[in-house]
């Protein structure tokens, strides 16, 4: 069956090409915005001589020498990734308790590689490719923030964010019919056999609501379409198995929703 496009990063070679078949990581939520920066390299202006001015009440005005572009710049991508055990998960991941055992698999790739020989200089972070729909973005991670957002009773991180940054990169954007995605991995849904995933089920396409403290997901699904809305369909589209006691700061797909086989 085929699914949304789902971002995926990969462990890339010299030449900026993906190495393996299978990616390194495949997110949970696709993330909401993606922040591209541009950085140029300029030099100041050299001549710093000022002309006289004729006005006797004006200060002198410094020399027109123009800035000076003096390399190609750079780039950086500036992405937030969400991972959350309570929530759907790929079949890949089905039985992971700790989001850290997530998390993890990103830290990777900002982790220097062990030297090659004892006692010898350690090699640089392995190169990544941040994939998603027709952008391709391969570069150096060189930041990674990592906030971890929700804990069980036993003080296990269920839910994190993480902010990782790629910089030294370039772009490629691909065409659209290239652009491979979908649920392929398969879903971890609680309600078993006989349910069907939409194509509407696209976590992270769509803003994700936090759960307030003492609120059903019956009143969320109710304040966000009405009275007669489906919330028992999105309770099983986002592995709900008790709608009326809802974690506070859970994040929901309002919009996914099942169908039966």
């Amino acid at each position: 069956m085929a699914g949304r496009a789902k971002a995926e990063l990969w462990a890339a070679d010299d030449q900026g090409e993906k190495i393996g078949a299978t990616p390194q990581i495949t997110v949970q939520f696709n993330p909401e915005t993606l922040r591209i920066t541009h950085n140029g390299q300029v030099h100041p202006p050299t001549n710093q001589t000022k002309v006289p001015n004729q006005s006797s009440d004006q200060p002198d005005a410094p020399g027109s020498t123009p800035h000076q572009r003096t390399g190609p710049g750079s780039k950086r991508l500036s992405v937030q990734l969400w991972f959350d055990v309570t929530s759907v998960m790929s079949l890949a991941d089905e039985g992971v308790s700790d989001v850290r055992e997530l998390t993890e698999k990103v830290a990777f790739f900002i982790t220097a590689k062990k030297p090659d020989v004892p006692n010898g200089p350690a090699a640089a972070p392995p190169l990544v490719q941040f994939r998603w729909g027709t952008l391709i973005f391969t570069g150096v991670m060189d930041s990674l923030d990592e906030n971890l957002e929700l804990f069980s009773t036993d003080g296990v991180a269920l839910r994190a964010s993480v902010n990782i940054g790629i910089s030294e990169g370039e772009i490629v954007r691909r065409p659209a019919g290239g652009a491979a995605g979908g649920l392929s991995a398969g879903l971890n849904l609680s309600a078993g056999i006989g349910i069907g995933v939409s194509a509407s089920l696209g976590a992270g396409t769509q803003p994700l609501v936090q759960a307030e403290a003492g609120v059903s997901l019956q009143a969320m699904a109710s304040a966000s379409f009405g009275g007669n809305a489906d919330w028992q369909s999105i309770a099983t589209a986002n592995g709900i198995e008790n709608p009326r006691q809802l974690q506070p700061g859970q994040l929901i797909n309002m919009n996914a929703s099942v169908s039966t086989s």
